[in-house]
């Protein structure tokens, strides 16, 4: 019986598992489980797929993995990887030193960040000497993190009040 397989953007479908690919550098992708586990890294070296698989139990090979990622996604004289969907973006706020009950409505407006599409993660800190805060979250996408401009924020919970906002696209992570 041949083992079912498809390969839609960056999701490879094995049998009953789904794995993603994420550009990881150039020519180097990381293979994650359908949980966002890390499986392992391949690199692409002209047709050839070389893996790094961490050996996780109960996955497919990265190799094989990697294989049909490659050959549905890579064609052309080229070969060069197709562009992200979507690539992460890091907002990057700075405050002044924040009382405790502002600081209690931003552990809340956290809290609500956190239950958005598209949040992976935020953290706020705090040079302790000169009393500079920083908010810094990371989004999946840049429309993720837009769309929160339309939703207004739960009773009692506030951003800090902003000095300056930077917005960065993830560029690796190491």
């Amino acid at each position: 019986m041949a083992i079912k397989t498809s390969v839609t953007g960056n999701r490879v479908t094995i049998e009953d598992s789904v794995y993603v690919i994420k550009p990881a550098g150039t020519l180097r992708f990381t293979v994650l489980d359908d949980f966002g586990g890390t499986l392992g890294n391949f690199v692409v070296r002209g047709k050839a797929v070389v893996p790094d698989d961490y050996g996780v139990e109960g996955a497919h090979p990265i190799v094989q993995i990697g294989r049909l990622w490659v050959t549905a996604t890579m064609s052309g004289p080229e070969e060069k990887p197709p562009e992200p969907q979507g690539k992460m973006v890091c907002r990057i706020i700075t405050h002044a030193r924040p009382g405790e009950a502002d600081l209690t409505k931003a552990r809340a407006h956290r809290a609500w960040l956190a239950e958005q599409p598209g949040y992976k993660g935020a953290y706020l800190v705090q040079d302790p000497t000169t009393g500079k805060t920083l908010s810094v979250s990371l989004w999946e996408t840049a429309e993720h993190l837009a769309a929160l401009k339309d939703l207004p924020p739960p009773s009692g919970a506030s951003p800090l009040k902003a000095t300056a906002t930077e917005q960065f696209q993830l560029f690796d992570d190491v």
